[in-house]
């Protein structure tokens, strides 16, 4: 029988939890559950004997750790973490937070989408629990799969006497005999009773307990909007609370039956190259569905997908694989070069993809082309085709030694900017427009005349550009765009540079905004009123850019460039 922590059934606190004890011990790199229960007292999110702060933690420690109620309540919540991928167990009894973790933190505002997707990606058995029992199942697909089956109504004490009970979810005949029984069930509580008194014996669990281990499946059934109460007094003899099957549930039943179920066991059969697309072409579609922008990766996945189409006859199939939930981080640090190493370590989780929240309709995106080597003499307006090409890019020199891929220099290169100053990131962002070719200048301080951090000069089309290194802010703000509508302002009043109305107002930063929608209304308010074109590009998009230049021999369209409004989204023609 599948078994569940049970720290809580507040899915809302669980969350909560999480996201202080990763703000709290991130930057420790790792941590222990006396960490954990520090932080929850601290913070106050937790009490023991009647009280809270240092004076609970110094009654609740005992010299038998069993016995201590904080240490078991962190014990029981960090269980819960890593069968849902957030953390991972190292040596030592050290825990450190993952990768998927840190979207989880991202996510804050709106966790929703990645909680669902972290629910769905619970697999027994796996590398990451020691889980006792041996089922081979994928719990909560199986019980929205169960629920399908008996016309979307499931009481709890048939959740355990079926799915949570089922020896292996991937044997269609155990699955159909595991409904047959629920059904030959249904008409007579005492036969549901006695069967539920059977699985307790056979287990050795009291009744009691095996209600508890329901009580986080159902409270993630409820939360997720997957499926709501309803009493029922027609299935049995009695008025019983069944969970009912929501349209939402409904729709997530059909992804999982479209989907590719891929597990463990599965990669262990075929070749490295092909685990390796799948492990990452798997995670990015977690973070697509869960409301990430992965637009920046997709040129990662290109020769994945040509692996996976191989093995899986398409690689357009959604798939069911959460490496965080299945595989130790010593491997999946070979797969995400960000990424701290399995060994305790000094280094916090960093790189993040952005996620989008809803209510981004209003965004507005600017296409511009990726092109080959012969194609790349569009226009001559930017930088008057001046000799700056020849410039070195030495943030890719590392990477370049080492062969990496452009998808894995780029994300490399942005782990080792993620928090500088404008002091070390305002240089890189001269030095990598000058690579792909634009006459760029930073601006010195002091100079009025020059509010911009730095120019692009071109004998018609000068931009200038507004520039947030991660050290100001990881994400950009509309305080931004504002400075940036204030630069062009005062480029055409004072007319230091040749320019044209038309041209965009650069805005060059770390990452793109957790809320897409604030700085894009932004974005479109300032060309609606004044007509000045304001453009971002992040950094990733740049290093994009300059790579695919360097490694590619690509060059981009630089007249769609100097024309972006909004966010620029790179694309091959």
């Amino acid at each position: 029988m599948i078994r569940f922590p049970n720290p809580g059934s507040d899915i809302n606190s669980l969350i909560r939890i999480f996201y202080e004890v990763f703000e709290a011990l991130n930057s420790q790199g790792f941590f222990s559950l006396d960490d954990m229960s520090l932080t929850l007292i601290k913070r106050d999110l937790a009490t023991s004997c009647g009280f809270m702060g240092e004076e609970a933690l110094l009654l609740s420690t005992r010299p038998d750790r069993s016995r201590d109620p904080l240490y078991n309540q962190s014990k029981m919540y960090s269980e819960l973490f890593k069968m849902l991928g957030w953390i991972h167990p190292l040596k030592r009894k050290l825990n450190q937070f993952t990768y998927l973790g840190a979207h989880v933190v991202e996510a804050i505002l709106d966790p929703s989408a990645i909680l669902e997707e972290s629910a769905l990606g619970i697999v027994h058995p796996n590398e990451i629990l020691n889980a006792k029992g041996d089922n081979q199942l994928r719990p909560f697909a199986a019980f929205l799969r169960t629920l399908g089956a008996l016309n979307g109504l499931l009481a709890r004490d048939e959740l355990i006497v079926g799915p949570m009970c089922l020896a292996n979810d991937r044997d269609n005949q155990l699955f159909d005999n595991m409904v047959e029984e629920i059904q030959s069930l249904r008409g007579s509580w005492e036969a549901l009773n006695d069967k539920m008194k059977a699985v307790a014996d056979q287990r050795n669990i009291v009744l009691n307990t095996m209600r508890n281990y329901t009580r986080f499946p159902l409270a993630v059934l409820r939360w997720t909007g997957w499926t709501k109460n309803e009493t029922n007094k027609t299935i049995y003899d009695k008025s019983m609370k069944f969970e009912k099957l929501t349209d939402k549930g409904y729709r997530v039943l059909e992804l999982i039956e479209g989907s590719k179920d891929i597990r463990k066991i599965d990669l262990e059969r075929i070749d490295r190259a092909t685990k390796d697309a799948i492990i990452r072409l798997s995670f990015y579609q977690i973070l697509e569905r869960a409301g990430f922008d992965t637009f920046p990766v997709e040129s990662m996945l290109v020769e994945d997908k040509v692996l996976i189409e191989k093995y899986l006859g398409s690689a357009d199939y959604p798939i069911l694989f959460s490496p965080f939930q299945e595989l130790h981080s010593d491997y999946l640090y070979s797969i995400f070069p960000n990424l701290p190493g399995s060994e305790p370590s000094k280094t916090p989780i960093g790189l993040r993809i952005s996620h989008v929240h809803s209510g981004t309709a209003e965004t507005q995106y600017s296409s511009v082309e990726l092109m080959g080597e012969t194609d790349h003499l569009v226009g001559e307006s930017v930088s008057g085709r001046q000799n700056v090409e020849g410039e070195n890019l030495d943030v890719f020199k590392e990477p370049m030694e080492r062969g990496w891929d452009l998808g894995t220099s780029i994300e490399y290169i942005m782990s080792q900017y993620a928090d500088a100053n404008k002091d070390i990131f305002y240089p890189v962002v001269e030095q990598l427009f000058k690579a792909i070719g634009y006459n760029c200048e930073l601006s010195r301080a002091g100079v009025n005349y020059k509010r911009w951090d730095a120019i692009i000069k071109s004998p018609k089309h000068s931009m200038p550009i507004e520039i947030k290194s991660p050290g100001e802010e990881k994400f950009l703000s509309v305080k931004a765009i504002r400075q940036a509508l204030e630069n062009k302002v005062i480029l055409l009043a004072r007319a230091v540079f040749s320019t044209e109305f038309e041209d965009t107002s650069l805005v060059v930063c770390y990452n793109l905004p957790n809320d897409r929608s604030e700085v894009g209304s932004l974005i479109n308010d300032v060309f609606e009123v004044y007509g000045i074109v304001i453009g971002v590009i992040d950094f990733r998009t740049l290093l994009q850019i300059a790579g695919s230049h360097l490694l590619l021999k690509k060059e981009h369209n630089r007249d769609q460039l100097e024309k972006i409004r909004g966010f620029i989204r790179l694309s091959d023609p």
